[in-house]
């Protein structure tokens, strides 16, 4: 009987993208919208913010608002390897760069990235259990709904939920879909995310436009001569001249 060949690991992509986010500002609900440009390698992601605007709120809600909202382009650069976040401003000429933390369920969300070396379940399972020791009460569940058309490619669509409570803190719930397009090697054509507690609000990305293909590494590089600072309001925030 012949088998199947696995699919080939994606070296990378690029493409346009829509973002959407609610969340809750001065007790108001706040809804963000964006197009974004999206270029990818096996190690690093890059969202370049084309178009950002805001709804809703009160006029405190949209003050604030108003002082942090990027104008012009900003990139957002995000080494999955190292764990390092770098934001910067074609505008001011400036960069910011933080390390994160990774988020309890990364082990078992569905990634189209391949890892460098292989790892048994085992390994996957203690790495996922020693980041979630800080929790009180924690369960995730994650379940291949079905293969379904979106945003133009066929996908297979998983479902998530997550229920924790860190140790002194509040319940948090998370549930969400991951699309992942299955003619094009896994690239995650939407994201779609909804929470509470530390999760709070709603997070949705679409994919509407991808191609194969490997980026230039040096498209993750901070431009030559950008400076570099230690708020990253510094970078987002707009420039006094408006």
């Amino acid at each position: 009987m012949a088998q199947t060949a696995p699919p080939t690991p994606i070296q990378g992509f690029s493409g346009r993208a829509t973002f959407t986010a609610q969340a809750q500002v001065t007790g108001a609900q706040v809804r963000f919208s964006a197009e974004l440009a999206v270029m990818a390698s096996r190690r690093r992601v890059r969202l370049d913010v084309i178009h950002l605007e805001f709804f809703g709120g009160d006029s405190t809600a949209g003050a604030l608002i108003a002082q942090f909202l990027p104008r012009g382009a900003v990139t957002f650069v995000y080494d999955q390897r190292a764990r390092v976040a770098t934001f910067w401003s074609d505008q001011k000429r400036v960069y910011y760069q933080t390390k994160t933390r990774a988020l309890p369920m990364a082990t078992s969300t569905p990634s189209p990235q391949p890892i460098a070396a292989p790892s048994s379940p085992l390994d996957q399972f203690l790495r996922g259990a020693k980041s979630m020791t800080e929790y009180d009460v924690f369960n995730q569940s994650l379940t291949l709904v079905g293969h379904e058309p979106v945003n133009g490619h066929t996908a297979s669509v998983f479902h998530l939920m997550m229920h924790g409570q860190k140790h002194g803190g509040a319940a948090q719930d998370l549930i969400g879909d991951v699309a992942l397009a299955d003619d094009l090697s896994g690239i995650p054509v939407r994201l779609w995310f909804t929470g509470t507690g530390e999760h709070a609000g709603m997070v949705k990305l679409d994919l509407t436009s991808a191609s194969l293909g490997t980026p230039d590494e040096s498209v993750f590089a901070v431009p030559r001569g950008y400076r570099k600072v230690d708020d990253v309001l510094q970078v987002l925030a707009p420039s006094p001249s408006g």
